[in-house]
C-alpha cells in the first residue's frame, strides 16, 4: 500500500519565498502604521500636557498672589517698612525676583513680590495707597506672569492745616464708610433703625448687610447695599446713589481688631494684656492744676488714675467727689470717677494720646462737666505720631451714656480747635449693652463730637444709638464714623465722614487687611 504521506506534492520553493516577503510586507506596514500611530499618540499627550500645564502655571501664579495678600495681612502692623510686604529683588539661589513658595499638593513654584510701582523695582511701604503684587508661576519649565495693581479705598493725606501731609492709614476699619449697620443677630431686630421722629444726613457712604427699618428721613452722599437676599423692613436703602452687592462683608470682631492693634497672637485675651499697667494708659489721664488752667504739661496734672484694671467713668454719684473749676472759679462737681481724689481735684478730664480701658461711661452734661480729648498731645509734650485716644470699653453690663459735648486739641494747635479732628478719637465697643451717644437737650447750638465707633461681636450683641435735638439747629453733629451691629438715630443728627477738610482714618488705626479691586494682567 502506498504511503499516504506521499499523495501531497510539496510546494515549490519560490512559492514559499513569495508568502515570507509578502507577510514580512504586511509587517513592516503594520509597525509603520502603529509608530505612526504611537507618535501621534505621543504628540497628543505632549500637547495635552501641555495644555495642563499651561493651566496649572497660571494657577500656581495667582496662588502667589493670594499668598502675598495674606502675608500683607499677618505682617502689615510690622514697624519696619521693608518687612510689611515681599520686596522685590532676586534671592541667592533662585531664578525670578521675589519670595519662593509652592502649593501643598500641586507641582511648581511661584515667585511672589510687591511694589509701589508698576515695572516692580521699588519696594511698597505697606502705607502708600498705590501698591503691585507680581507673580511668577513655574512648572515643567512653563512660566506665566500674573500682576493685579490696587488702590486701597478712601486714600489720602492730611491737609497742611492738620499740621502737614500724612499718610492716612485706609487699611483701618473707618477708611470708607461713614455709617455701616452690619447685621441682625437677634430677631427680627434691623441693622440700620430710623424711626418716624428721625432726619439723618450722612455726608459720605452708607452701607448695610442686612434689614432696615426705617419711617424716617435718611439723607446720605452714597449707599452700599450688601447682603440682598435679606428680606426689608419698612423701606431698603434704595435711591439712584446706591448699589447692591451679593455678598455680606465680614468686619472684625473687636476681640480682634484689639490683637491687630496691639500685635497679639490669636489665643491672647486682648482685654487681659491691656489691663496690665505698662499697656494701659489710664494712668495717662489728666486735669487742670489747682493754680492754673492752660492746656500744657505745667498747666495740667495727673488725675490720678490707677495703670491697671478697667476705669469707670461716671458722673451718677454727686457725694463723693466735690470738686474745683481751675484758677479759683466756683465750685462744681465731677462725679465719681474711679481713682480720684477730691483733693485739689478739678472738673475737667483730659485724656491725651493713648489707650484707655473703660468698663462703664456715663458723662452727662451737668454741672457743666468737661472732657477734653488732647489729640495735640499739648498736656503732654505733643503728639507728632498723630497717635489717637482710644477707649477700649470691655466687662461692664451697665449701658453706657455720652451726653456731652467733646472738645478736642489738634497736633500742631495751641488750644481748643474750632473743628476738632475726626481722627483724633476712637471708641471700640465690646460690651452686650447699648452705648448712647446722644445731644443734651437743655443745650442750645449744635452739638458736636469728634471720632469713630466701632462695636462688632461675634453674635451682634451691641447697639450704638444716636440721639439728636427736635430740630436741625439743635442737632447732633459727628465728625467720623459709626461702624456697628446695630446702629440707630433718633432725632435731628449729621454724620459728616471724610471729606476734604474731614480725615477719618488715621495712620495708627487697626488694620484690617489689604484687597484689590482694580486692574489684573497676566502673560
Amino acid at each position: 500500500m502506498r504511503d499516504p504521506r506521499l499523495s501531497k506534492c510539496p510546494r515549490p520553493a519560490r512559492e514559499r519565498g513569495t508568502a515570507l516577503i509578502m507577510a514580512l510586507s504586511f509587517a513592516l506596514v503594520a509597525a509603520f502604521i502603529l509608530a505612526g500611530a504611537l507618535l501621534l499618540v505621543g504628540q497628543r499627550m505632549g500637547y495635552s500636557r501641555i495644555d495642563v500645564s499651561e493651566n496649572a502655571v497660571l494657577f500656581i501664579a495667582e496662588a502667589g498672589i493670594n499668598d502675598e495678600l495674606d502675608f500683607v495681612n499677618r505682617n502689615i502692623t510690622n514697624p519696619t517698612p521693608t518687612l510689611r510686604s515681599t520686596p522685590p529683588g532676586v534671592r541667592s539661589g533662585q531664578r525670578f525676583s521675589g519670595r519662593r513658595g509652592s502649593v501643598a499638593g500641586a507641582e511648581g513654584d511661584f515667585w511672589v513680590f510687591t511694589s509701589a510701582d508698576r515695572e516692580g523695582t521699588v519696594a511698597w511701604d505697606g502705607r502708600n495707597p498705590i501698591y503691585y503684587v507680581h507673580s511668577i508661576g513655574q512648572v515643567d519649565g512653563i512660566t506665566r506672569q500674573v500682576r493685579i495693581n490696587g488702590t486701597l479705598p478712601g486714600a489720602g493725606t492730611v491737609s497742611a492745616d492738620r499740621s502737614g501731609p500724612v499718610p492716612t492709614s485706609i487699611q483701618g476699619p473707618f477708611g470708607f464708610f461713614s455709617v455701616f449697620g452690619i447685621n441682625e443677630k437677634q430677631g427680627s431686630n434691623p441693622c440700620l433703625n430710623i424711626p418716624g421722629s428721625a432726619v439723618v444726613n450722612v455726608t459720605g457712604v452708607v452701607g448695610v448687610n442686612g434689614r432696615i427699618s426705617q419711617s424716617g428721613t435718611l439723607n446720605f452722599t452714597s449707599g452700599q447695599n450688601f447682603g440682598t437676599a435679606y428680606q426689608a423692613i419698612g423701606t431698603q436703602l434704595t435711591g439712584s446713589g446706591v448699589s447692591g452687592r451679593a455678598h455680606v462683608l465680614n468686619w472684625l470682631s473687636v476681640d480682634e481688631v484689639a490683637r491687630r492693634a496691639f500685635g497679639l497672637g490669636s489665643t491672647v485675651n486682648p482685654w487681659d494684656h491691656l489691663a496690665v499697667a505698662g499697656n494701659n494708659d489710664n494712668g495717662r489721664v489728666r486735669m487742670f492744676a489747682p493754680t492754673g488752667s492752660s492746656l500744657s504739661t505745667t498747666g495740667t496734672v495727673s488725675a490720678r488714675f490707677s495703670s491697671s484694671g478697667q476705669t469707670v467713668l461716671t458722673n451718677s454719684n454727686y457725694s463723693k467727689n466735690d470738686l474745683m473749676l481751675p484758677s479759683g472759679t466756683s465750685r462744681g462737681r465731677l462725679g465719681s470717677f474711679e481713682g480720684v481724689t477730691a483733693v485739689n481735684g478739678v472738673r475737667t478730664l483730659i485724656f491725651p494720646p493713648g489707650d484707655y480701658l473703660i468698663s462703664d461711661l456715663s458723662l452727662d452734661n451737668l454741672a457743666e462737666t468737661r472732657v477734653i480729648i488732647d489729640f495735640g498731645g499739648l498736656t503732654v509734650g505733643g503728639n507728632p505720631t498723630y497717635r489717637p485716644i482710644r477707649f477700649w470699653m470691655n466687662g461692664g453690663s451697665n449701658n453706657d451714656l455720652l451726653r456731652l459735648p467733646l472738645s478736642m486739641t489738634v497736633p500742631g494747635g495751641t488750644g481748643i480747635s474750632s473743628t476738632g479732628s475726626a481722627m483724633g478719637f476712637r471708641i471700640f465697643y465690646n460690651k452686650a449693652s447699648v452705648f448712647n451717644l446722644e445731644r443734651d437737650t437743655s443745650s442750645t447750638g449744635v452739638h458736636r463730637a469728634f471720632g469713630a465707633i466701632y462695636s462688632v461681636t461675634p453674635d451682634g450683641r451691641t447697639s450704638i444709638d444716636i440721639k439728636g435735638g427736635g430740630s436741625f439747629g439743635t442737632r447732633l453733629e459727628l465728625r467720623g464714623a459709626v461702624v456697628a451691629d446695630q446702629v440707630s438715630f433718633n432725632g435731628y443728627t449729621t454724620i459728616i465722614g471724610a471729606t476734604a477738610d474731614n480725615f477719618v482714618t488715621n495712620p495708627n488705626d487697626p488694620i484690617m487687611g489689604v484687597q484689590y479691586a482694580t486692574a489684573y494682567t497676566a502673560r
